[in-house]
């Protein structure tokens, strides 16, 4: 063969592997939200604790699929959506699918390490444009068709997927994350 190297499928995955480690464990520390400037003083301020807390606590997440009703998932979406589908185990997302005819909508509730992931992606990854939203939970930021709210340690997102979006959508949206946010109890 001339001097060349030949990696074998396991040789070669193992490479792989090493390699998507070591790059995850950086973006991992790299990740965290910065917040937009604002002129409104009664934005939500980030501390250093707040944000680079660990997410873990004693106690249990919330169920996500009994954060919001069939009838609130339906209203947001303006259509009639399917029965809540749990994700994970423990459950830490619940989706409310689009229905199999008419206009496409689907209303997504998830708690936890993975609401806040999905945050840092949009945000630090993506480039997202979000407004911080004063006076829900700790900490809110809201996109155009995503909410994210921190209350002490826990993390949760109400995300919308639909085609005909609404301007009523995002204020909607901050009236159910009050909503979510009682039902958590904090």
């Amino acid at each position: 063969m001339g001097g060349r190297y030949r990696l074998g499928v396991p040789a070669l995955g193992l490479v792989v592997s090493l390699a998507l480690a070591a790059c995850s464990g950086a973006a991992a520390t790299a990740a965290t939200p910065t917040k937009a400037p604002t002129a409104d003083a009664t934005a939500p301020t980030e501390t250093a604790a707040a944000t680079d807390a660990p997410l873990v606590t004693d106690a249990p997440l919330p169920d996500p699929c009994k954060l919001l009703t069939q009838d609130e998932a339906d209203t947001l979406a303006g259509v009639k959506l399917g029965a809540v589908l749990p994700e994970g185990s423990p459950t830490t997302n619940c989706v409310w699918p689009a229905p199999t005819t008419g206009s496409v909508a689907q209303v997504e509730v998830g708690v936890g390490d993975g609401a806040k992931k999905f945050l840092d992606i949009d945000k630090d990854t993506l480039g997202h444009t979000f407004a911080p939203v004063s006076g829900l939970g700790d900490e809110a930021w809201q996109e155009s068709d995503t909410i994210f709210v921190r209350t002490g340690n826990l993390w949760f997102s109400l995300h919308l997927v639909k085609l005909d979006a609404s301007p009523n959508d995002q204020p909607n949206m901050v009236t159910l994350a009050k909503t979510i946010l009682s039902r958590i109890g904090k």
